[in-house]
Parts: C-alpha cells; structure tokens; sequence
C-alpha cells in the first residue's frame, strides 16, 4: 500500500474537502474496477457452468447409448437362448413320442418305449402290440417292413434320457440350460 505523505501545515476545509473528494473518487474507480472484474469473472463461471452441464448431458446420453446397446445385446442373446430351447424342445418331443400314435413315452404302462432289434426303430409297447404278430412270434415294421421278435426290449436310452428331460421341459425346469 501507497504511504501518503501528509502536509503537517493546516488545511483549510476546501482542501480537505477537495482531498477527501479525490479519496472517494479513487476508491469508487477502485470499486467500479473491481465489480467489472466480479462481472467478468460470473460471466466466465457461467459459461464454465454451461460447458460442464453440456459435458454431463452428453455424458449421460452416451452412458444411456452404451447401457441400450447392452441391453438390447441381452436381449438377442436371451432370444437366441430361448429360440435354441424351443428347438431342443420340439426335437426331444419328437423322439419321445411314439411315430405310429404320437403318444409321449412313459417309463411304466402302455407307452413304454420298445426297440424292434432289425431296424432299431422305436414304438410304444401299445403300438407294437397292436402291429400284430405272424406265426413265427415276429411282428413288422411299419417303417422299414423287417421283421423282428414281437418280444421287443424296451429303448432304455430314451426312458432314462429322454423322457424325463422333456417332462421337465415342458414342466418349466429352468436349471436345464442350453449353452
């Protein structure tokens, strides 16, 4: 800060007055000075405040892009899961049912799976009784018409396998994921 010098003679009133009047008039251009450095200084705030609040707005609009996109990859992917299920689902349906009747092989009862042993083809136990037998103890197959022994063993694979995998399919079993 300026040291003043002060004049030890006696001033008279005008004098001070004019002195005092320059002190105001310095420090109101101090003041004016000082609130354009306050104005300019808001004005850069602002305009920072606007970059930010537009930095955060794109910011947000790429994060929700990135998260949609995402979203929409599960999506597909669930879909094509759910696609390839209906698909195993239809494919096991048909194995485990019987060709001729189109009843759904059972592990007990009439609907039990049964190989003929020429062609390896499978009917149920139903079916295969109702084929009918020659007098040799052979019946025919629909198919692919050989004979085989009307003493047909049952088609272990597709009880223990099949059958219960597509009664809990069509159950709802969700712990039966396909990859």
């Amino acid at each position: 800060m300026e040291r003043e010098e002060y004049d030890t003679r006696p001033m008279s009133v005008d004098q001070l007055m004019d002195e005092a009047s320059s002190k105001a008039q310095k420090i109101e251009e101090k003041l004016a000075a000082t609130q354009e450095e306050l104005a300019q200084t808001l004005e850069k705030l602002g305009k920072v405040e606007r970059q930010l609040a537009k930095v955060r707005t794109t910011n947000c609009v790429e994060e929700n892009e990135k998260l949609r996109q995402s979203l929409a990859a599960a999506n597909l992917n669930e879909h094509k899961k759910l696609i390839k299920l209906e698909k195993c689902l239809e494919s096991l349906q048909t194995i485990s049912e019987c060709t001729i009747c189109t009843s759904r092989y059972t592990t007990t009862g009439p609907q039990v799976p049964r190989v003929l042993a020429s062609c390896g083809h499978t009917f149920c136990t139903e079916c295969v009784n109702k084929i009918g037998k020659n007098v040799h103890n052979q019946i025919k197959c629909p198919t692919y018409q050989k004979f085989s022994s009307a003493n047909s063993p049952k088609n272990i694979t597709i009880i223990q396998a099949l059958v219960p995998t597509v009664y809990r399919l069509l159950e709802g079993d969700n712990d039966l994921v396909l990859e």
